[in-house]
């Protein structure tokens, strides 16, 4: 199975989990929900000669894109998001104003809309869209070399909140079902928030999943 070298930052007073998804061979790469700090995402493409193709978004909830505006500025990448997370991405400023009281200025237009099934490049490597609605309408995962990047959807050992505007618990509950647990259970789970999993795990210990 082909693979990608993958660094994990932990951003911001929500604890957002960022990724750099790499295929080494191109030194092509992604970043995955920027939460903040972007120097250090910098720093690491430098170090690593890695290019940065683009900036893709789980979904659209202000933690998870709080760090776009700076990367966009330094390299002019575009900004992947599902449609039907498009409002929820606008008041991104709005909201964080409002629950931290710190707003994020500058939030760059969305350059391309991300679609069920869509295949994203890597060098000869692919990611796939998988759309997971439930904590928002829009939520995606991105799944490729055995690991699955899960936004707010799936945690270790629990799930993400259906309780904020747009949100459906049983639609959450209904996109794990069909889209992660048919994967096979060695794939690995890269999550919005805390700890990395795998999918056996989830099946045999997420009260979530076992009820």
């Amino acid at each position: 199975m082909k693979k990608f070298k993958i660094i994990k930052y932990i951003f911001g007073p929500l604890a957002v989990n960022t990724y750099l998804i790499a295929d080494p061979d191109s030194g092509e790469c992604f970043c995955i929900d920027p939460g903040g700090e972007e120097n250090l995402i910098l720093e690491d493409l430098n170090k690593r000669n890695w290019k940065l193709k683009g900036i893709l978004l789980t979904h659209g909830h202000f933690d998870h894109v709080a760090g776009i505006p700076y990367l966009k500025e330094k390299i002019d990448i575009p900004v992947y998001i599902h449609k039907k997370d498009i409002e929820i991405y606008k008041r991104a400023p709005d909201s964080m104003e409002r629950y931290l009281g710190v707003r994020i200025e500058n939030l760059p237009e969305i350059d391309f809309y991300l679609e069920e099934n869509q295949e994203l490049s890597l060098g000869n490597k692919k990611l796939f869209v998988l759309h997971t609605p439930g904590h928002t309408p829009g939520s995606v995962c991105f799944y490729g070399g055995g690991c699955i990047f899960t936004g707010d959807l799936i945690f270790k050992g629990t799930v993400g909140r259906a309780d904020f505007p747009g949100g459906s618990f049983k639609e959450l509950i209904k996109s794990i079902f069909e889209k992660i647990l048919p994967l096979p259970p060695e794939t690995e789970i890269f999550p919005g928030h805390g700890e990395n999993t795998n999918l056996k795990n989830e099946i045999e210990n997420n009260p979530y999943i076992r009820e």
